[in-house]
């Protein structure tokens, strides 16, 4: 089966990386940074930027995309889905940009660590749903919401901004993600 799996939130923990950098560029910890803003899936409002061109410039200069760390559980996860027969693609609503460097970077990794192909897939705005794949799994209500209404399956990869969608089984964890998929295989 191929199945394509979200970068952000999913795969790798973007809250982590942006929350520490922006500690250490602007002396405002993420303890103070209101907990609720950063835990749902529009951010913004927790920083002092305009809007989230100004914020994705400031990540690249910021070098974020290289200091991403794994999603506790995600490399596991992606190599159990791998050894059992899998194919991967890692896909992202973003713009392709600093973020392609790091993603290749990823991509490569994860080739050579598990002696088969992973690619990474940049799908601009919120049409994940175009990408080849069999199955996916994702944390953003609206990929969710577009990935049911073009008859795709998924997985919701729970997170507390996507508590409330009534989209596809959730997984709390990437050992959850096994099972849903061993279900759907």
């Amino acid at each position: 089966m191929k199945i394509a799996c979200d970068i952000d939130h999913v795969t790798l923990d973007f809250r982590a990386a942006w929350t520490e950098l922006y500690f250490t560029w602007f002396d405002r910890h993420p303890v103070d940074i209101d907990a609720e803003a950063v835990d749902k899936w529009n951010f913004l409002p927790s920083t002092h930027f305009k809007d989230y061109d100004e914020f994705y410039e400031w990540f690249d200069v910021a070098n974020g995309w290289a200091k991403l760390p794994f999603v506790t559980g995600a490399l596991g996860g992606l190599w159990s889905l791998v050894k059992a027969g899998h194919n991967i693609e890692l896909v992202t609503a973003r713009n392709p940009g600093a973020a392609r460097v790091a993603a290749h970077g990823l991509a490569k990794d994860l080739t050579l660590a598990f002696a088969r192909p992973i690619q990474v897939s940049f799908l601009s705005g919120q049409n994940k749903w175009q990408a080849k794949a069999d199955v996916w799994i994702d944390d953003s209500p609206e990929v969710l919401k577009e990935l049911k209404a073009h008859s795709k399956k998924g997985i919701r990869f729970n997170k507390p901004w996507n508590k409330t969608s009534p989209y596809f089984a959730k997984a709390d964890d990437w050992f959850e993600v096994l099972n849903i998929v061993k279900g759907l295989a």
